[in-house]
């Protein structure tokens, strides 16, 4: 397994520090084997620069709702759909995209997505929610396996996580 850190800033941004987000690789197709954990502003320029087809990403992991980890999805999913759909129109993108999260979470990330209408674009590949069980887990998405948990950030209920690969374990406390 691989990380790639494609932010690692607090909630302000700087010129070299962008908010949080993470991806994990498991296998030799990227995209169809990693999971994509929190969505910061730069993630599509952040994947594209390491090489990953982010159009045929299949799991995002979200630790919480807070803006700083959500408010790149639609521009995401946006570009996702006009690589995959639009420039492939004979091979377009079909399988779902799969969110994983608790309730507050995937109820901000439906109406961000409904409030740019979304889900209503031609060809839209479908989305799927899987609201994961506040006291914690585990799940498997893209090949990995997350042990999830709950963390404290105030009254906002966030996932901290962690995962193994050879030899290594990554555990990720969110912004805690």
């Amino acid at each position: 397994m691989k990380c790639h850190l494609l932010g690692t800033g607090g909630s302000v941004n700087s010129l070299t520090r962008h908010n949080t987000s993470l991806f994990l690789e498991n296998g030799p197709d990227m995209s169809r084997d990693g999971l994509l954990i929190d969505c910061n502003g730069v993630c599509v320029q952040r994947l594209t620069a390491a090489g990953i087809a982010f159009e045929d990403l299949g799991h995002i992991f979200l630790t919480h709702e807070h803006i700083d980890h959500i408010a790149a999805l639609p521009n995401f999913i946006h570009q996702s759909w006009v690589k995959g759909c639009l420039y492939r129109a004979d091979n377009r993108r079909t399988h779902p995209l799969h969110f994983y999260g608790n309730e507050p979470t995937l109820r901000a990330v439906r109406a961000l997505l409904d409030a740019v209408n979304l889900p209503g674009h031609p060809h839209m590949f479908p989305f799927e929610f899987h609201e994961l069980d506040a006291n914690g887990g585990t799940l498997t998405a893209a090949s990995i396996t997350l042990t999830y948990f709950p963390v404290n950030h105030g009254p906002t209920p966030c996932f901290g996580l962690t995962t193994d690969g050879p030899n290594r374990r990554l555990v990720f406390s969110a912004d805690t």
